[in-house]
């Protein structure tokens, strides 16, 4: 470019005005598609934690049994429970923590987005309960059987950690 108006200049300075113009599109569309594609995974990991809400009010039995856990009503008793509808209760709970926890395990979903939740609430009170320690206690521990894939319910017993070390911040970290 000799800056006396020959149209080659004009040409190049309308080439490098489109090539910056496309660089900025470009740059923009990235920036754009990130913060898209973080709000949709903040969205849907939002709509997994109501999922499984919902699905811990629709059973009135495992609602039913966290309640009697929340006030210290339920007392296990393997004579009445194992085998029975109070072990089919405990198991349907205890699964539902678990695949909660398999998901926060695995990076689905993030402890804050279960910590301080309904559904977070419940998962801690249930860990503490007497009964439901007693009750897993009974459970064969790994190795144990022909059909044993490991610890029973494990993922809901390191997501219940995690949460009692975020409600109490001296608690044991999860393993």
């Amino acid at each position: 470019m000799n800056g006396d108006g020959d149209p080659t200049d004009v040409l190049l300075l309308i080439t490098a005005l489109e090539g910056g113009a496309a660089a900025v599109a470009v740059v923009v569309g990235v920036v754009t598609f990130i913060i898209t594609s973080r709000r949709e995974r903040v969205l849907r990991r939002a709509e997994l934690v109501r999922q499984y809400t919902v699905d811990f009010h629709e059973s009135r039995g495992v609602s039913q049994m966290y309640e009697d856990i929340e006030h210290r009503r339920l007392r296990f008793d393997a004579e009445s429970w194992l085998g029975k509808e109070p072990e089919m209760t405990a198991v349907r709970m205890l699964d539902l923590f678990n695949s909660l926890g398999h998901n926060w395990r695995h990076g689905v979903l993030e402890l804050d987005d279960i910590h301080g939740t309904t559904l977070g609430r419940a998962a801690l009170i249930t860990s503490r309960s007497s009964a439901i320690r007693e009750y897993l206690a009974t459970l064969p521990v790994h190795g144990e059987g022909a059909s044993s894939t490991g610890t029973h319910f494990d993922y809901f017993r390191r997501l219940a950690a995690a949460l009692e070390q975020r409600a109490r911040p001296g608690a044991p970290a999860p393993p």
